[in-house]
């Protein structure tokens, strides 16, 4: 079990009708002889409560996607693994493996002998997997970005020595970015919408709260 970081994003569609009238079908009309200016009050005190209604309705689902990110979902194993097959099913496995590679590459330990040299091959097994053109699991990501780093794998150990310990480090951090953000945009909040990632949450809480409705985001 795992306690979840967010619930959720709560359908707002039944807050996004107009509201019930109450009383005859003519509740909230006016005769012609009551003149115009209260039903203009009307309808202007309708319209402002709808906005107000669509705000909540925006700010609850920004307020979960923020939370929901996928930098922060995989912190939970059990979430990230879900995630993982959803990707793999959605054919966009290579994606998922470039982000776990980066993460390896960044947080890695290389004050070992020859550190510099361990460094640059891991960054080079990268490049040639996920960055080089006709790669096996080659990525999509901005020409500009590409360029830089395949002019670092190609120019060998010089250029990637010529770097200081951040600059080496977060060589690919911008492509991990552009990633990540695809990920989230066109995947993850589908995801969230399935019933694999809700049965994640009713284990964790049998009470989890209302769940999004069926479908994207």
């Amino acid at each position: 079990m795992f306690n979840p970081i967010a619930r959720p994003i709560v359908v707002c569609r039944e807050q996004m009708r107009a509201p019930k009238r109450n009383g005859s079908r003519n509740t909230g009309m006016v005769r012609a002889n009551s003149g115009s200016e209260t039903e203009l009050s009307v309808r202007s005190n309708t319209s402002s409560q709808d906005e107000s209604r669509l705000s909540d309705c925006d700010e609850t689902a920004s307020t979960v996607r923020t939370k929901w990110s996928y930098d922060t979902m995989t912190t939970v194993p059990e979430v990230a693994e879900a995630f993982r097959g959803f990707a793999h099913r959605a054919l966009c496995q290579e994606s998922i493996m470039f982000l776990e590679a980066v993460t390896q590459y960044e947080s890695g330990d290389y004050s070992i002998a020859k550190p510099i040299a361990s460094q640059f091959a891991a960054f080079n097994a990268i490049v040639k997997r996920f960055v080089a053109d006709g790669a096996l699991d080659e990525i999509n990501i901005g020409g500009t970005d590409k360029e830089r780093i395949l002019k670092i794998f190609q120019c060998g150990s010089t250029a990637f020595f010529e770097m200081n310990d951040a600059g080496r480090r977060l060589v690919l951090n911008k492509a991990y970015i552009e990633i990540r953000d695809m990920l989230e945009t066109n995947l993850l909040y589908r995801f969230l919408h399935t019933e694999a990632f809700r049965t994640l949450l009713a284990e964790a809480d049998p009470d989890p709260g209302p769940f999004p409705a069926s479908g994207g985001p």
